[in-house]
């Protein structure tokens, strides 16, 4: 965004990132924390303070980027990472947004501006018409929570009249980001939030699934870099009004994965299955013996 002209306020979690931007004059880094509304209030003051230092016409836009990803099965991952997980990817963004739209709608309704306001939500895949690869519960269902998000913001500033476009981004697999390594580094620590029990049951179960999505998380080839879903944005911050999308997808998978959607849908698990985990799709060779459950006899009671 810099290089395409903008001056860029630099959301940063910790302070120690401020000195990956000190060679450009086009970016101010802004100590943020999405969790945190005392810390999103001092964001907004800043920002709000370095405008007026630079006598700009205002904030043209917000660019929700922050996410983590924890990854697990459903079955076994701890309602507390599934709500840390929606915490960090869903209300997170809602609270920045909520606390930014004064400043963008301030410049976007001002009469003076030159371009419409802009605001970003990030998403994964082809967005909603994907389907939902298993081991990614608490990610998939933090993502399509922001695709709900733009599409009423959306709407409410069509009713209002408001010169606002809220749009998705939607990469497909991004390497270089850590993401997915990171969640999958994180199954050690959500083990030890398990009891011995449930955290044995979990690499029983899904053990074999598990080393095989990392292997296909570490090959898959038809991947995009951090560069193509900049480029992207920048594309889609300078759209002309009547030609702004709901979503702008980045990468070969995420264009493909809508198709993949709109199938039948055993042929639609099929492909996601086949296509993850290989030879581990039929499911077991024998099938898992359900559990023992032991009634006391008429004598026992």
């Amino acid at each position: 965004m810099a290089d395409a002209g903008f001056h860029v306020f630099a959301g940063c979690y910790s302070a120690d990132n401020f000195k990956n931007y000190a060679d450009n004059p086009k970016i101010t880094p802004v100590r943020i924390d999405i969790t945190d509304q005392a810390a999103i209030a001092e964001a907004v003051a800043a920002v709000r303070a370095g405008l007026r230092e630079q006598a700009s016409v205002g904030l043209v836009g917000l660019i929700n980027v922050a996410a983590q990803a924890y990854v697990g099965p459903a079955e076994f991952l701890p309602p507390k990472y599934f709500g840390g997980q929606l915490k960090v990817n869903v209300v997170g963004p809602y609270s920045v947004t909520q606390a930014f739209y004064p400043l963008i709608r301030e410049y976007a309704c001002s009469g003076s501006a030159k371009r419409r306001g802009r605001v970003f939500f990030f998403g994964t895949g082809g967005g909603i018409m994907s389907p939902s690869p298993p081991l990614l519960s608490a990610y998939r269902a933090s993502k399509w929570g922001n695709e709900a998000l733009a599409q009423t913001y959306r709407f409410e500033n069509q009713l209002r009249g408001y010169p606002i476009d809220v749009s998705m981004v939607n990469p497909g697999y991004v390497k270089h980001t850590l993401l997915m390594e990171n969640g999958l580094e994180t199954l050690d620590k959500i083990k030890d939030d398990m009891t011995p029990e449930a955290a044995k049951g979990m690499y029983d179960e899904y053990g074999p699934l598990l080393e095989q999505f990392k292997k296909f998380c570490a090959e898959n080839p038809n991947v995009s870099t951090p560069e193509h879903v900049a480029a992207c944005v920048v594309e889609a911050f300078n759209t002309p009004p009547m030609a702004v999308w709901l979503s702008y997808k980045v990468g070969i998978d995420s264009n493909c994965t809508p198709i993949a959607g709109l199938l039948p849908t055993g042929l639609r698990e099929w492909l996601v299955k086949s296509q993850v985990f290989g030879e581990l799709a039929g499911g077991p060779k024998v099938a898992p013996k359900p559990p023992i459950l032991r009634t006391r006899s008429r004598k026992e009671q």
